[in-house]
């Protein structure tokens, strides 16, 4: 597996989590909601 592989694979979990939170902004922003 070469560098670039590897950036690109930790730009896409970076972009999911991103996205993950995204969907649950209340959530996040209260742990008690």
């Amino acid at each position: 597996m070469d560098n670039e592989e590897l950036l690109r694979k930790a730009a896409e979990k970076k972009k999911q989590e991103q996205a993950d939170k995204e969907k649950k902004p209340a959530e996040a922003a209260d742990p008690n909601a």
